[in-house]
């Protein structure tokens, strides 16, 4: 049996690791990132119709009631979930964004298509025109870590879409969420446990974890990698931030045959879990603070 897995693109992973320290040690500026709404259209459409059908289908378990507040959290230049709220009634949403959020044709094109599809968009995020702008009465940007961000008002419905499998400190993440939703809030998060950048499909989805920690430390830095976290560890941070009503639904598994004959490859924290809770790869997770909304 091969007792090291792809190595090539471990040292792919390696190089541009210490690139990227190197980079930071000499205080570079990194090079910026495309965004998504300057790709393939139709691409970009089926990512974010995607994603909006996906929060439209939890805003309806919701009590619509006046002045409501949303926050995604990492929602790139993505405004479509903003809007997406705006267009279901709320009157404020907050983003939660290092990366600088592109607006521009484009990115109305995707709204109005969008909305020409079905979904209750209304173009309330931005302002379009000649030069289309944010709608800045309405969105709110805080280019900050979650964990560090500060929202003047407390929120009904919190949403992120990929986002918790790169979250380092998961306490500290979800006792934010719970700092910030409002008793009767709702929040939804969509996640993917399996692995990314050299290790994503069609490389098996579990062979990122044959990695010993300190190999995958000098590949992925911190705050840029997925944490290699397991569903246990995730749904045991949300309750000890005290929410209840934690339903994890999983969207994905790996296959257990495969699973099964990696095992003993695994590192020491994938081997102290069973076969069932290393499976889940893509999951949906909500939960809330309280019962009122189910009574």
């Amino acid at each position: 049996m091969n007792t090291f897995l792809h190595p090539k693109r471990v040292v792919q992973a390696l190089y541009y690791g210490f690139k990227w320290r190197l980079k930071k040690l000499l205080r570079l500026p990194e090079k910026p990132r495309l965004p998504v709404v300057s790709g393939d259209l139709d691409a970009a459409l089926y990512h974010h119709r995607k994603i909006a059908t996906l929060v439209s289908a939890h805003l309806s378990d919701m009590q619509m009631k006046e002045g409501l507040t949303g926050c995604e959290i990492g929602s790139g230049d993505c405004l479509v979930i903003a809007d997406l709220l705006l267009g279901k009634g709320y009157q404020k949403v907050y983003l939660v964004e290092k990366q600088r959020i592109v607006v521009n044709k484009r990115q109305i094109e995707i709204l109005e298509r969008l909305r020409e599809s079905g979904l209750p968009n209304k173009l309330e995020a931005v302002i379009a025109g000649t030069s289309p702008s944010l709608n800045t009465e309405k969105v709110t940007v805080i280019p900050e870590y979650f964990e560090n961000a500060v929202l003047t008002d407390k929120v009904d419905f919190i949403f992120s879409h990929d986002v918790i499998e790169h979250v380092e400190d998961l306490k500290g993440f979800f006792l934010k969420c719970a700092s910030i939703l409002s008793p009767d809030g709702l929040m939804v998060h969509k996640f993917d446990l399996s692995g990314h950048e050299f290790f994503e499909y069609p490389i098996p989805h579990l062979d990122f974890q044959t990695y010993s920690d300190w190999l995958y430390d000098l590949m992925f830095p911190k705050y840029r990698r997925s944490c290699r976290w397991f569903l246990d560890e995730i749904t045991d941070a949300v309750r000890s931030a005290g929410f209840t009503c934690i339903e994890a639904i999983t969207l994905t598994s790996e296959d257990a045959d495969y699973a099964r004959k990696l095992y003993p490859q695994l590192r020491t924290k994938a081997r102290r879990r069973t076969l069932e809770q290393i499976l889940p790869m893509d999951v949906l997770l909500t939960a809330r603070l309280t019962r009122t909304d189910l009574q």
